[in-house]
């Protein structure tokens, strides 16, 4: 079964795909994502994608979306950067100067386990300048987090809790 990878020009234009790759992935344990999130996560698209320096690699296995990966370069005027200082703290400065948000990294349930999530983290990651990147995961026993920590990536902040009640940890890594 082929992987393709895209690098997407015009991520506005993958919207379907993104999404229908968002509910595969999110709204199986444990992140049990309700209709209503994925609604909100479609709906926050645009903005999502306006952001200078975002990067969106889609993966299709025969032509079906199996799994997606982006993220951009945290801005000081950035949503997310207050609360990325706050839960920082002291390691503000030094993770923060030049760094890149992995925003969301997802493989549907039924391709997971082919490679596809190795091919997305470095496709993502060839097209990524910074010299750290930060992401936030799902505070439990995920195949993403144990990926992560076999990549090298360490917890910097734990119990960090959204909206949504659940628990995520906040993560970085030096690229460079």
């Amino acid at each position: 079964m082929p992987i393709e990878l895209l690098t997407s020009e015009n991520p506005l234009a993958n919207k379907d795909e993104v999404v229908t790759i968002y509910r595969a992935a999110y709204s199986a344990a444990p992140y049990d994502e309700p209709e209503e999130r994925v609604q909100q996560f479609a709906e926050g698209w645009s903005e999502r994608v306006a952001n200078p320096g975002f990067v969106l690699v889609l993966a299709r296995l025969d032509g079906t979306p199996a799994g997606m990966a982006y993220g951009w370069p945290t801005r000081p005027e950035g949503k997310y950067t207050v609360a990325l200082r706050e839960q920082l703290g002291e390691k503000a400065d030094r993770w923060m100067r030049d760094a890149f948000e992995f925003v969301d990294f997802a493989v549907t349930p039924t391709c997971q386990g082919q490679g596809i999530g190795g091919a997305l983290y470095r496709a993502l990651f060839a097209h990524v300048r910074s010299e750290v990147a930060l992401l936030y995961t799902h505070q439990s026993d995920t195949a993403a987090y144990g990926m992560y920590l076999q990549k090298g990536w360490e917890v910097l902040a734990r119990d960090i809790v959204f909206k949504s009640g659940k628990r995520f940890v906040l993560m970085g890594k030096r690229l460079r």
